[in-house]
This record gives C-alpha cells, sequence and structure tokens, in this order.
C-alpha cells in the first residue's frame, strides 16, 4: 500500500501516507526504507516520494505469495463492515460442471490481463485492490 501509495501527488511524504493507512511514522519510514532500498520508492531532497516501477508482479511460485494475499484480503475484511459507495464485494459458492468452471476460470484470467492493461495506461489518484479468487471447495 506505501509502494502504490507514493504514486499519487498527495501521498508522496511520509505523515501522509502513515496518517492514510492509520500506522505509525516510525512503520512507515521502516516500510519506505525497504522500498528504497530496493528500488521501489525513490525520495528526492525535499522528501518527496516518487514509486519505481509502475507494476510489481510476484511470481505464482513465489514464497511470499500467500503472505500477499493474505494481507490483502485483511484489508478488504476490514472493509465489509463499512463499505464505501465505491466498494464492490461478491462471494457466490456455486455447482456447475467442469467445462462451465473451466471457461469462467478463462474469463476471470482474460478479465485479470484486461485490467492490467488499463491500469498501466491510468494516471495515479486513487489506490484500489482487487482480490479475486476461483477454487474447487
Amino acid at each position: 500500500a506505501i509502494w502504490s501509495l507514493s504514486a499519487i501527488p498527495d501521498f508522496q511524504n511520509l505523515d501522509a501516507i502513515a496518517e492514510r493507512l492509520k500506522i505509525t511514522k516510525k512503520k512507515s519510514r521502516d516500510a519506505l526504507e525497504f522500498l528504497k532500498k530496493h528500488g521501489l520508492v525513490t525520495e528526492d531532497e525535499n522528501g518527496k516520494l516518487q514509486n519505481g516501477p509502475t507494476l510489481v508482479h510476484l511470481e505464482s511460485t513465489s514464497s511470499q505469495i500467500p503472505r500477499h494475499h493474505q494481507n490483502w484480503r485483511l484489508q478488504a475484511f476490514k472493509r465489509y463492515e463499512n463499505p464505501l459507495t465505491t466498494d464492490s464485494f461478491y462471494t457466490a459458492p456455486i455447482t456447475l460442471s467442469e467445462k462451465d468452471a473451466w471457461l469462467i476460470r478463462e474469463n476471470f484470467l482474460k478479465f485479470i490481463s484486461q485490467s492490467i492493461d488499463i491500469v498501466k495506461a491510468s494516471p495515479s489518484e486513487k489506490l484500489y485492490c482487487l482480490c479475486m479468487d476461483w477454487f474447487e471447495v
């Protein structure tokens, strides 16, 4: 979230990020140091932050993937209690044929790819999170 916020002009400093995420300045500072060390965020002489690569992708085989999914879904869980009018949540345990399950999976992956193309071309104004799952129970 800190890396993403650093792309939005109103959040290109430590204080604004800490306030927006409701975390301590120390936690923000520690995370920013990590991000700067790995070239994901830069900071100019006036303390203005800029995010590095516009898209960071973990391979599905990364050992960090489970934690990444868990962290963002925890944010969604928190939002369920006080949703905004701009939020959308959908959960639907369903039964269907195996063939149709694969069709939905293909559509799911197509949607993700199309969304990434939109995000790449979009100016950074707001931070949203897209959490999607499709799994057999």
